[in-house]
């Protein structure tokens, strides 16, 4: 039994009879339009076969179908410009229908490839084929089809969107791709960005050590300025204490020439008159008799011409007055202090006196001393309590020796042996050494007795052991004059047999000097 149909139904059926009706009425207008030689009618005719078959792609029937057959018609014109008009106007009509846009399956196969037909026709006519971009999904979907039936509609799917490749039409991306290529895009922007920034920071750092290499080169130019500045300054300031030790070492020069000049006339020039030497001499010889007071003037007047002597020649190389002093006689003035008085009353004035008149190099004065006998009295003061005044006798004993020991041959004893051995000076000096007072009283001792026994056994074995072995020890010390003459008394030692085997004892071989 057959249903009556809906109120929904009645109202399409007349909305489509109407529309219907209002386009047949204007078919005789559109025939007219095509038929124009008119461009500007045709154009206006085109615009409403177009409007007309968009309006009623919605509808189902023939009335779509026969308002497009007038575009297909104008489409294969002859007229260059009747073609274009209806190729445009099929363009958009495929781009903006819906009927051309889905695939309905239920939509006969026959259609689908007609369609495909059609769409390759305006591939091979129309210029500007990127119109297309549209139908690229739907050619994809087609072609992706794997029905049997579908086989041929798949392949001409194929061939369109082959030749849309070819001409660099591609499919239009969703919106969904767009946001994603969008946020992609941001994210590219981002890192760019950031790279730019990390970039401008390291610029930002390589400007910034630039000018940090060239602060540091102007500094080091700076400095190696300063210091080329330093040192000319400095190698002018060498120039110029070279040229101020050059005037002090000339000044000093003339300052000792003319010192040496000085010496040598003081030397010339006795610096006492003979008449006042006589005088010391006669007052040195008075003895110390009388009541308490005589006796203390006495003995102020001797201390004070020994002082005044002592002055005169203290570190001085007046060899011509002390030659006239010991010629004079003040000389024996001294020793006959020296060997009669009470050793309590002789002051060291009076031993540093006789000391300085003992201190030249002047051999004439040195055998003047000798020939007056002085060792009794200058071995008697080697029993002074007062080690100054053995300091003085024991240094005027070795200096009175030193002359003789020059004066006379290294190969024989000692000119003045047998004189010592009268005046036991042998036994005496050696017991001042053994005493161990001082250094300088040791040392001047062991060369004395190094100097007596020249050429001569030092018989006494402990004494020659002793000796020979403090002058070993003189031999290589710094001090150059106890070197010097502890050298020399070995020297003189060793022409005797058993005094050089206790030299050489230990392997011990003198240094030259």
């Amino acid at each position: 039994m057959a249903k009556q149909p809906s109120e929904t139904l009645r109202l399409s059926d007349q909305t489509n009879t109407c529309v219907e009706n209002s386009n047949i009425t204007e078919i005789p207008f559109i025939v007219n339009g095509i038929l124009s030689n008119d461009p500007q009618m045709r154009a206006h005719t085109t615009e409403r076969l177009m409007s007309i078959a968009l309006q009623n792609d919605k509808h189902e029937g023939t009335i779509n179908d026969m308002y497009l057959c007038p575009l297909i018609t104008m489409l294969k014109s002859t007229n260059e410009e009747k073609s274009q008009s209806a190729l445009d106007a099929l363009s958009m009509i495929i781009k903006k229908s819906e009927t051309f846009c889905e695939n309905d399956e239920t939509t006969p196969h026959h259609i689908h490839s007609n369609i495909l037909d059609i769409i390759h026709t305006l591939i091979f006519n129309d210029e500007n084929v990127h119109e297309m971009t549209g139908l690229i999904p739907i050619l994809t979907k087609l072609e992706e089809d794997k029905d049997v039936k579908k086989k041929k509609i798949s392949k001409k799917a194929k061939m369109i969107l082959s030749l849309l490749a070819d001409q660099g039409v591609t499919c239009p991306t969703s919106s969904d791709d767009v946001q994603k290529l969008k946020k992609k895009i941001d994210k590219l922007k981002i890192k760019q960005e950031e790279h730019l920034k990390i970039i401008q920071e390291q610029e930002r750092i390589n400007e910034q050590k630039t000018r940090e290499n060239e602060e540091l080169k102007r500094e080091n130019v700076r400095k190696s300025r300063e210091f080329d500045e330093i040192k000319r300054e400095k190698e002018q300031l060498i120039r110029e204490n070279e040229q101020k030790t050059r005037e002090i070492d000339e000044l000093r020069r003339k300052n000792t020439e003319q010192e040496n000049k000085n010496q040598q006339s003081e030397m010339k020039k006795p610096q006492i008159s003979l008449s006042d030497l006589r005088q010391i001499r006669d007052d040195l010889m008075i003895p110390v008799q009388g009541t308490e007071e005589q006796k203390r003037n006495i003995v102020e007047i001797q201390e004070k011409y020994a002082r005044f002597i002592a002055k005169t020649y203290e570190n001085k190389q007046n060899n011509e007055g002390r030659r006239q002093t010991v010629e004079s006689g003040v000389a024996q003035g001294f020793i006959q202090i020296f060997e009669k008085r009470d050793l309590n009353l002789i002051t060291r004035i009076l031993s540093v006196g006789y000391f300085y008149l003992t201190s030249t190099d002047l051999v004439e004065v040195i055998l003047l001393l000798y020939q007056q006998k002085p060792f009794p009295g200058l071995l008697r003061l080697l029993g002074h309590t007062d080690y100054l005044v053995q300091s003085d006798a024991i240094g005027a004993i070795l200096n009175i020796l030193t002359v003789g020991y020059n004066a006379s041959s290294e190969n024989f004893p000692h000119p003045y042996i047998e004189i010592m051995n009268e005046c036991r000076g042998i036994e005496t000096i050696y017991a001042l050494f053994r005493k161990n007072i001082t250094k300088y009283i040791n040392d001047y001792a062991a060369i004395s007795l190094g100097y007596i026994f020249r050429a001569k056994e030092i018989s006494d074995k402990q004494m020659r052991k002793e000796i020979i072995g403090h002058l070993k020890k003189l031999s290589i010390e710094v001090k150059e004059d106890n070197k010097r003459n502890s050298i020399v008394a070995l020297r003189g030692l060793v022409h005797n047999a058993v005094n050089r085997a206790e030299v050489e004892s230990g392997r011990f071989k003198i240094a030259t000097i």
